[in-house]
């Protein structure tokens, strides 16, 4: 399962083990996330909320190719950024999208039905549209 959401989130204590967090947020304090029996990995790309800030494209997929590897091994992912708007949407909406082959504004939709505050920032919107057409054809 991939959960979505943020550093204050309480949530992170109710996500099933084996647990990976996917953190999107520069100077993040990990001790808040650290419990040895439920984390296996904590995979970190820091990333300013800025619409200017969209990763390359192979950096994107990248991110995503080793969070998939998680999934498929049967890892829980927490995909988190500070608020658990912008950052970790960025990367929820293209992961749903992908795994779901969905456009990317069904994805966006689907994972607000879950967690309304989902918003990538303007910059990340378009570089999940310009990616659209290589998510659902599988070019991760």
């Amino acid at each position: 399962m991939i959960y979505q959401g943020g550093t204050p989130d309480d949530e992170i204590r109710v996500i099933p083990a084996p647990l990976v967090l996917v953190c999107l947020r520069e100077n993040e304090n990990y001790d808040r996330f650290i419990d040895s029996k439920r984390i296996y990995a904590i995979l970190v790309h820091t990333i300013m909320d800025e619409p200017q800030a969209a990763l390359p494209d192979d950096v994107y997929f990248a991110l995503m190719k080793v969070a998939f590897g998680y999934l498929k091994r049967g890892f829980n992912l927490y995909i988190h950024c500070a608020a658990g708007h912008s950052r970790s949407g960025y990367l929820t909406v293209g992961m749903i999208s992908r795994v779901l082959d969905f456009p990317v504004s069904d994805a966006l939709a689907w994972i607000r039905q879950r967690r309304q505050g989902c918003c990538p920032n303007s910059g990340f919107w378009e570089h999940l549209i310009r990616l659209e057409p290589r998510l659902r054809s599988g070019g991760v």
